[in-house]
């Protein structure tokens, strides 16, 4: 925890966290195309890929997802899986990516079903949940967050990989065993918390 000890601890648990981050982000650039492995062996979170649907949809599946993107006015070629993972029952929870109106949005994808359109991050921690399920989520940082890290019912705090779609940063998680996320400014500040659930 961040909070409570005195300065000396504080100190301690920012740089501590920080190497951390670091860590974790350097990990995420240098496999940017690579399986990230979660915290259990469902979901399976996956980074950027060449393939578009990263075989995480079936050929049906896809067809339907992207002819609906199309349908939204994004460019038929630029649509791709941006990071996301499978849910029980192999269920695709993704974020879409592509570009519409001269931007890189992102659209939240739970199974063949599209959520909004995103092109920036309003605030500096946006969530999008899966329905039913505490498995997974996909969330979008804002600007001048420059660290996320989650934080575990032991205690336990990890830093958690960024993706960089287009001009904003995402990621996915699987948060069964999460307490709470926190982005992190550059200074080291907590620019946002959510806290899910004890």
């Amino acid at each position: 925890m961040l909070a409570g000890g005195g300065n000396a601890d504080s100190s301690n648990m920012s740089r501590r966290i920080w190497k951390i981050l670091a860590v974790d982000l350097a990990a995420g650039a240098v496999f940017g195309g690579a399986v990230l492995s979660g915290r259990g062996a469902s979901p399976t979170v996956f980074a950027p890929s060449p393939a578009p649907s990263w075989g995480l949809f079936s050929p049906a599946q896809w067809q339907t997802v992207s002819g609906r993107l199309a349908r939204r006015g994004f460019e038929p070629a630029s649509i791709r899986v941006a990071g996301g993972m499978l849910l029980p029952q192999h269920r695709p929870f993704v974020f879409v990516a592509g570009t519409t109106g001269g931007r890189v949005c992102v659209v939240p994808v739970r199974g063949v079903h599209l959520g909004p359109t995103t092109c920036q991050a309003g605030k500096a921690l946006v969530l999008f949940r899966s329905p039913g399920t505490m498995k997974g989520v996909l969330g979008l940082v804002g600007r001048g967050v420059v660290g996320l890290s989650a934080t575990d019912r032991e205690g336990h705090v990890t830093g958690l990989p960024l993706i960089r779609v287009g001009g904003m940063l995402t990621f996915a998680d699987d948060v069964t065993d999460t307490v709470n996320l926190r982005a992190y400014g550059a200074d080291g500040r907590v620019l946002a918390r959510i806290d899910l659930g004890a």
